[in-house]
């Protein structure tokens, strides 16, 4: 069977979709190929973490209260409590304006601050402070489920900003939209930094 200029041109007008991205300037020609690489189903399932609800999002200043702290989980936890036994037991919860945020300064313990947003400033004691979340430009992402695989989303994120060239910068945000109940039903949003 001899096929003649008819198939060329349908499988031209099948495939005029089919964008192929530019490849990148020659100083982030490494990423462009470490994200391109390896068979199509690697390719593919890298394709599927952008369909995963990474969004790019502009976060306005927060007026918050809040606790700075050095050290692991176990030490962000208890400032959380204390945190929020500080405004129940003075009578403050109808002050919050949003769920509980941790701001952490580097990726594995270290520096963190426990925040609270708060509709306007209250009075607040050593150890505790008013302050303004700065307004940021993000990458986000959900993370549904236990804090034990919220590395999970964590690493959608780094994939994402190593296909776009970009390095992982701090202070990353954790937002807890809902941290009771079943861990399974936790939810958590991601907040790393662009600008």
């Amino acid at each position: 069977m001899v096929y003649g200029g008819g198939l060329e041109n349908r499988l031209s007008d099948e495939l005029s979709w089919v964008r192929i991205p530019p490849p990148p300037p020659v100083g982030k020609r490494g990423c462009w190929l470490a994200f391109y690489e390896g068979s199509a189903a690697n390719f593919r399932r890298k394709i599927e973490f952008f369909m995963r609800g990474i969004k790019i999002k502009n976060i306005k200043p927060i007026l918050a209260i809040g606790i700075e702290g050095n050290g692991q989980i176990s030490d962000f936890n208890k400032d959380v409590d204390r945190l929020y036994n500080y405004l129940f037991q003075r009578n403050f919860k109808d002050k919050i304006a949003g769920p509980l945020i941790g701001v952490f300064y580097t990726e594995f313990g270290g520096k963190y601050i426990v925040v609270i947003p708060i509709k306007k400033k209250i009075p607040v004691k050593r150890g505790i402070k008013i302050l303004t979340l700065p307004k940021i430009k993000c990458i986000s992402t959900m993370h549904k489920g236990s804090y034990k695989t919220i590395d999970e989303a964590f690493n959608r994120l780094r994939e994402y900003l190593k296909s776009k060239c970009l390095k992982l910068k701090f202070p990353v945000r954790e937002v807890y939209i809902n941290s009771s109940g079943k861990e399974e039903n936790y939810l958590t949003e991601i907040q790393i930094p662009l600008n």
